[in-house]
């Protein structure tokens, strides 16, 4: 197998106004032979074999970045804002073949072919406001947004075939299984000392 990852750090701050962002990249592929026996032995009957050849093949692509924002208006107030999005790029395939042995003799023989795919995207943003208060408490202020996304698909087809190459049977599965999801939170959070502890509300929005 080979693997690749990179990222990077950028980190700038001028005053009250701050900016930082992060990108990253990997990829990783993988190979498996499997080459397999398999003996089964009958009461007063002659053993059954089953010989399994097995080549897969699979590929990873992961991209991600953030960026994000800082401002400090003055010491009682801070704003920032951020964005993360991260990308997954999945990619599969394999052939398998099985002999089926009956008496030293092939029985049958069975092909397939299988490929996956799988694309993930996932797109997050943050707002959030901090403000303190003279009597030792602060509000602090959070909205958040959510966009993912999963699409998967798969084939398969097998063909199954007599020791002479006469065709025994086909069948084949298509399948396409999309998600996706949007979420939008709101959250409001006080907290202040009271006495000799803190007392703390909030009050929470969520739209899915």
């Amino acid at each position: 197998y080979s693997k690749i990852n990179n990222s990077g750090i950028f980190s700038y701050k001028q005053n009250k106004f701050s900016i930082f962002a992060l990108l990253g990249y990997s990829t990783d592929k993988n190979y498996s032979y499997v080459d397999r026996n398999r003996e089964f032995s009958m009461i007063n009957e002659n053993s059954i074999v089953m010989q399994q050849f097995n080549r897969e093949e699979n590929k990873t692509k992961n991209a991600v970045y953030k960026i994000g924002i800082d401002y400090n208006f003055n010491k009682f107030t801070t704003m920032g804002f951020t964005i993360n999005s991260s990308t997954v790029r999945y990619k599969e395939g394999g052939n398998y073949i099985v002999n089926f042995k009956h008496d030293s003799d092939i029985d049958s023989i069975l092909t397939t072919l299988s490929t996956m795919g799988r694309d993930i995207d996932k797109l997050s943003a943050n707002f959030n406001l901090n403000q303190k208060l003279p009597n030792e408490g602060e509000i602090n202020i959070n909205f958040d947004y959510l966009n993912y996304k999963n699409l998967t698909d798969q084939t398969l087809f097998g063909n199954t075939e007599s020791q002479q190459g006469l065709p025994l049977g086909k069948y084949s599965l298509i399948s396409n299984n999309p998600f996706v999801a949007k979420v939008r939170n709101g959250k409001v959070d006080y907290d202040t000392k009271l006495l000799k502890g803190t007392f703390s509300a909030g009050l929470q929005i969520t739209n899915s």
